[in-house]
């Protein structure tokens, strides 16, 4: 099979060339670049997936994001993707946002339990 199998990066929408079966990409981690056209997009993505399933807050997404060196005029192709990037970077990192999110985090846990011990 040719290398040159045009895929379209499933966060950036970059276009990338990948063949998970050439000799040429034997070096690639097949399980980042089937999908995606850097490690990088991979982590930007498993972040936007944490926040929206709630496995992580948005400021603590924002912190990481700022980590890997994500900011507002990191190109993506994709509005959704750029969307919600946009809503994490814009978070304020104050004192009143976490007591709101801890507050939500609070209520969320007490009304899971209390369901499950009537």
């Amino acid at each position: 099979m040719q290398g040159n199998t045009n895929r379209t990066c499933f966060c950036c929408g970059n276009k990338y060339n990948y063949c998970p079966t050439c000799y040429k990409y034997a070096d690639k981690d097949p399980s980042v670049y089937i999908m995606f056209d850097s490690v990088k997009c991979k982590t930007i993505f498993k972040i936007l997936n944490d926040v929206t399933w709630k496995y992580k807050t948005p400021l603590e997404a924002k912190e990481t994001l700022n980590n890997i060196g994500v900011n507002i005029d990191t190109a993506f192709k994709y509005k959704n993707v750029k969307t919600h990037l946009l809503e994490i970077l814009n978070i304020e990192n104050d004192v009143d946002t976490q007591q709101i999110l801890n507050v939500k985090s609070e209520v969320n846990n007490n009304n899971y339990s209390e369901e499950i011990n009537d």
